[in-house]
């Protein structure tokens, strides 16, 4: 999460980039070659040339069409198609997924409803209700579904791993007999979108947001000013107070003056920690939009946040991130008043 903070060099149109190239638009179609990283966020996105770096998207329909991704695809969105011959990693969640026949990658993993998979990949990682697969996977494949179809084009080298409470259904001369595959009672709710608990959330972050930029507009716009590109050092601070911190608490607890201040820390402690995505959301949103509207800037801050910690497998990760950089900033901060 703090590499994309830093990572956004320009705001631009769809244009020909030696920098990474940021969209924000109802619609978006970009048929030009891209030399860093693109991040699109937009209802409609089509993309459709080679991109030297990531592509990090969000939207309604997303289409991905490129002979070579030379980074990691990361979408989320409602329907997504990738047809790319060559990239990286793919990480998706959608309620429907495409992966081409021409698509080649190293891993795959996606959370949907409908995954269909045609391509080429070492690795594919899937949790979805209803599952095609008529693909090469040459080395791992572990899905959990409701339903998975093993396609007649099929080609599975590696090992296999299934959950699910149905058999396969299997077209050609595909033997599942060495697979480990694990009957398991699925509800249905395992596999829709959660969307009120989504949602819930993100009202939630952005009330409290503003309520935050109403209170410490000046401090949020001091953090933005004197941020250095060392992010790195953030996080080793906040990895050193998130470690610390347990430590503490239990000394000052053996004291029964030390109880209320131990309690009090633990709240304020506890208090940061959920803050913490809140916090990274309006400084990434300042990062972004420098010159737009404060709200605005919370609003495509927490959105940015809300997609990257939403993310499979990649999203527990990020968030650590977003904790770790906000109890180190703060702790610097208050160290450097002191001092």
């Amino acid at each position: 999460m703090i590499m994309f903070i830093f990572s956004l060099n320009v705001y631009a149109e769809d244009k020909n980039n030696s920098s990474n190239l940021f969209l924000f638009r109802d619609s978006i179609s970009n048929n030009d070659e891209v030399y860093g990283d693109i991040y699109a966020f937009a209802k409609d996105i089509s993309l459709n040339n080679i991109v030297g770096g990531d592509i990090i998207s969000a939207g309604q329909q997303i289409a991905v069409n490129s002979k070579e991704v030379k980074g990691n695809i990361r979408l989320a969105g409602q329907d997504l198609y990738i047809n790319v011959d060559d990239t990286k990693n793919i990480t998706a969640a959608a309620q429907n997924i495409n992966i081409s026949k021409d698509t080649k990658s190293n891993a795959i993993y996606a959370a949907s409803k409908d995954f269909k998979f045609q391509g080429q990949a070492n690795e594919l990682y899937i949790k979805a209700k209803n599952v095609i697969i008529d693909g090469t996977v040459n080395n791992y494949l572990n899905v959990e579904c409701e339903n998975i179809t093993i396609g007649e084009d099929a080609k599975l080298l590696g090992k296999i791993s299934v959950k699910s409470p149905n058999e396969a259904t299997v077209y050609g001369k595909h033997n599942l007999e060495n697979a480990h595959y694990e009957k398991v009672l699925v509800k249905e709710s395992n596999y829709s979108f959660r969307i009120i608990p989504i949602i819930t959330s993100f009202v939630s972050s952005i009330v409290i947001g503003f309520l935050l930029l109403v209170l410490f507009k000046n401090y949020f716009n001091n953090c933005i000013e004197s941020i250095s590109l060392d992010f790195g050092k953030y996080i080793l601070i906040g990895l050193c107070v998130f470690i610390a911190f347990p430590i503490l608490f239990l000394l000052l607890c053996i004291s029964i003056i030390g109880i209320p201040i131990s309690l009090l820390l633990l709240m304020l402690y506890i208090l940061l920690i959920y803050l913490s995505h809140i916090l990274v959301g309006i400084i990434i949103g300042k990062f972004i939009l420098k010159s737009y509207n404060v709200y605005l800037q919370l609003i495509i801050g927490i959105c940015v946040v809300k997609f990257l910690i939403y993310i499979p497998f990649i999203g527990v990760i990020l968030g650590l991130c977003a904790v770790l950089f906000t109890l180190g900033l703060l702790t610097f901060k208050i160290y450097s008043r002191i001092r």
